[in-house]
């Protein structure tokens, strides 16, 4: 006799776990004597004397070398200024130079020609006693006088006035 075997359902065989419930709120949940405390804050870590007088002392250096710096910049600074207000002053004592330079040339010019026909004057007299006379009241004119055409002006007339007086007596 044989048997026959019937397929068995493979779900059958296995025992399936009857889904275990979870609370619905784990957060309220204590677990008590297996968790640790939380360790204790740490003590502040206490120095001794010796310790906070290297600790002064490097805190002074570092605030020394800042300020070092800061002064180092700021005087860098201040000498910058300094050098371009130097070099504007050269430049305009180059500028007023140049313009010094310039009126003395024109200067020198205008007292030259005033030589000049000073002299063309002088050699056009006749005798010797006119040539003197008008050479020592030419001579009493300045060089600011020659320079300033409204006193030369008024100097010549007041000469030419005085001559003519002087021939005609």
């Amino acid at each position: 006799m044989t048997e026959m075997w019937e397929p068995i359902d493979a779900e059958s065989i296995f025992i399936k776990p009857e889904p275990v419930s979870e609370p619905e709120n784990l957060d309220l949940m204590v677990v008590s004597d297996t968790e640790e405390p939380p360790p204790p804050p740490k003590k502040k870590r206490v120095l001794t004397a010796k310790q906070k007088e290297a600790l002064a002392k490097g805190r002074e250096r570092v605030k020394a070398n800042r300020e070092a710096k800061l002064k180092s910049s700021v005087e860098l600074k201040q000498e910058q200024r300094a050098e371009k207000k130097e070099k504007k002053a050269v430049q305009l004592s180059i500028k007023e130079q140049r313009r010094i330079d310039t009126r003395k040339k024109k200067e020198d010019q205008i007292v030259e020609d005033w030589e000049k026909k000073k002299y063309t004057t002088l050699s056009s007299m006749n005798d010797m006693n006119s040539y003197n006379t008008l050479e020592a009241y030419l001579d009493t004119i300045s060089r600011e006088d020659i320079l300033d055409k409204n006193r030369l002006e008024k100097k010549l007339k007041n000469m030419v006035g005085y001559l003519q007086k002087k021939i005609s007596t």
